[in-house]
């Protein structure tokens, strides 16, 4: 016959004992009682078996023996002594308000405020892109080393003539300059270049920009006529460094007006540039085929 034992008001009868059996301090036991789960914390606690104690809840603080429940929102001090707000929530005007999103606030951590990601500050109950960030869409971007943020963009220091680019989020030159030895140096020689160029754009075809020369370079045989750069003409050619076109041999002087390669000076032409002979001379001015006698009273012909 199953039977049980009438306990005092601070013990709960112990079936595996078959007696009564002290509730934890601070607890008595309830009607029929069989195990310490069935004994009553007095302070309004509940009891932790590991400790046999009655500890307050995480919402209650200890007050005069008792525990006191704290306002919504929050949770026992870790001194038990008092209330603050719960995980996850933040003081602001004696409220425990809830952390914004995408931000979080540990137990016993600063009450006032969040943690952020770590590219965010928690400022005014928000995450805000930290100092040296700003924002693109929901994104916080980190400025350059050489640049700070100012009125929600990166402004660029330092140097003059330099602007941020957000498409590379770098500083670099403005439109129409380029960067030479550190600095931005304006594109001479009626050249241009946007931000997304790595040096001055020149306009004529078959040319080149120069950054040391800070101005437009015809390329390799092409010589400058006018504003264009034109081909060297047959048997010419030139390289960098050359302001015209020259020819393969001495023999030859290059003709900028005809744009080819003439007889030099005492040379004439007969298939071929031949020196002209003894006691004659020809100029650059004179007919190409024939050289001019020395002595005026005697004529050059065919050859001498």
């Amino acid at each position: 016959i199953f039977t049980i034992q009438a306990c005092t008001g601070e013990q709960y009868y112990n079936d595996y004992l078959s007696s009564c059996v002290n509730c934890p301090t601070n607890s008595v036991y309830t009607d029929y009682a069989f195990s310490p789960f069935n004994c009553r914390c007095e302070n309004y606690g509940y009891f932790d078996l590991a400790t046999n104690s009655c500890p307050c809840d995480v919402t209650q603080y200890l007050q005069n023996g008792f525990c006191v429940f704290c306002p919504t929102n929050q949770y026992a001090t870790a001194s038990n002594t008092g209330c603050e707000c719960a995980p996850n929530f933040y003081l602001s005007s004696s409220t425990c308000i809830s952390c914004p999103a995408n931000s979080f606030r540990l137990r016993y951590q600063n009450v006032a405020s969040c943690q952020c990601a770590a590219d965010r500050t928690f400022t005014s109950g928000s995450c805000l892109c930290s100092s040296n960030f700003y924002t693109s869409g929901q994104i916080c971007i980190r400025c350059p080393s050489n640049s700070f943020v100012s009125g929600g963009v990166c402004t660029c220091t330092n140097l003059p003539n330099m602007q941020y680019d957000s498409a590379s989020n770098q500083c670099v030159c403005k439109v129409n300059y380029y960067s030479l030895q550190g600095s931005c140096t304006a594109c001479g020689d009626s050249s241009t270049r946007n931000l997304v160029q790595t040096t001055c754009q020149c306009a004529a075809s078959n040319s080149y920009f120069s950054e040391y020369l800070n101005r437009c370079i015809c390329q390799d045989n092409y010589y400058v006529n006018g504003a264009l750069c034109s081909l060297c003409g047959s048997s010419s050619v030139r390289s960098y460094g050359q302001q015209y076109c020259e020819c393969s041999s001495s023999e030859y002087y290059w003709n900028i007006t005809q744009n080819q390669c003439l007889c030099s000076q005492n040379y004439y032409r007969s298939g071929l540039c031949i020196p002209c002979p003894d006691k004659s001379f020809r100029a650059f001015t004179d007919t190409e085929n024939q050289c001019v006698c020395a002595n005026a009273f005697q004529i050059w012909q065919n050859g001498v």
